[in-house]
């Protein structure tokens, strides 16, 4: 499948998504496009050994928005397209609810999404923090993550704000 073709996908998945549960804050399309920059490049053969597919969608996500949505995906599915989109837009939403009422939930939920849920808990709750601690208690791969996230979701809503206006 073409990367036209795979934008095509994820924008029909996400605007469905985005209609039926009328999701107005996060994600928006430019954040899900910006995720599978960081995650695969649009590559969705992609797999880490731990994730798979076009928003690397790890086992534990899948098995919980398996029982959420009452699907039944299998780990191998998450290389098709249609359904790792499915599972990766939901649990990145998913994570940001976790989070909403912290001023910064957007951020917390793709951290989460790449350090994982009970980590960016744990990290949150550090008992006596200092900035040295603080810094130090996140790994140096998810705050490259969260930069080419942050890089990336600029860059597509730039993108897409010109495609509308063309």
């Amino acid at each position: 499948m073409d990367r036209k073709t795979l934008e095509k996908l994820v924008e029909t998945h996400y605007l469905d998504f985005a209609t039926a549960y009328k999701i107005k804050d996060f994600p928006k399309l430019h954040h899900v496009f910006a995720l599978i920059e960081t995650e695969s490049a649009w590559n969705p053969n992609a797999d880490s050994g731990f994730a798979r597919g076009l928003l690397q969608v790890s086992r534990e996500a899948l098995e919980d928005i398996n029982g959420l949505y009452s699907t039944n995906f299998d780990f191998d599915d998450m290389f098709r397209p249609d359904r790792n989109i499915f599972v990766g837009i939901r649990y990145l939403r998913r994570l940001y609810r976790v989070f909403l009422e912290c001023e910064h939930a957007d951020i917390l939920a793709v951290m989460a999404y790449n350090w994982g849920l009970g980590n960016v808990i744990e990290w949150l709750t550090l008992k006596n923090p200092s900035n040295c601690r603080i810094d130090e208690a996140v790994p140096a791969e998810t705050k490259a993550h969260l930069i080419d996230f942050l890089f990336w979701s600029e860059y597509w809503r730039k993108k897409l704000e010109r495609e509308e206006q063309a």
